[in-house]
């Protein structure tokens, strides 16, 4: 999602397009805020945040100064600093359901997974169990309710299999950025 977003901008040739299609990503990061969709919002943020997108100083300077300050709490909200401390508080004050950003979790797993030895004493490292439990359960918990589709959205459908993906398009990427603002 995040190469798709920063793609959706790159893409376009227009200055003030640009900066129309940066305010509605902007605003749709807002929405999933509210909609506590933490894992599309991190996604949103990172595809503005990627090199060839921040690079656009001409693009940015454009971004009306209210549009600005709200993406700059986003972007404090989803920080890896401190182990991802501002989504962490956010979520803790949220009723599920909610969809977590699943890449925190996944370093969590690592953490626990790397930090701790499969036994102790030639013993099952029982703690070391618990704690990938309470990883899991933790996700589960804030995951409940989450409504399912009866069918999916084939224009979505359609939208997402155009995504970008590799590194290759992080090049390209960076190639259109400098084309668009050298």
């Amino acid at each position: 999602v995040s190469t798709w977003i920063s793609m959706l901008i790159l893409n376009e040739s227009s200055l003030e397009i640009r900066r129309q299609s940066i305010c509605r990503v902007i605003g749709i990061g807002e929405a999933c805020l509210q909609v506590q969709n933490f894992n599309a919002l991190k996604e949103i943020i990172s595809g503005l945040t990627t090199p060839a997108v921040s690079r656009l100083k001409t693009t940015w300077q454009g971004i009306p100064s209210s549009k600005l300050a709200k993406f700059k709490v986003l972007q404090k909200l989803t920080s890896d600093e401190k182990g991802h401390e501002g989504l962490r508080e956010k979520m803790g004050e949220s009723q599920p359901p909610i969809m977590p950003f699943l890449g925190m979790y996944l370093h969590d797993f690592s953490a626990v997974d790397e930090g701790s030895t499969d036994y102790v004493n030639g013993q099952i490292n029982f703690d070391k169990c618990r704690k990938i439990a309470r990883i899991a359960m933790n996700i589960i918990t804030l995951q409940k309710a989450i409504p399912t589709l009866e069918s999916p959205n084939m224009r979505l459908l359609k939208l997402l299999t155009k995504i970008p993906q590799g590194s290759k398009d992080l090049t390209m990427a960076l190639t259109l950025s400098k084309r668009l603002e050298p």
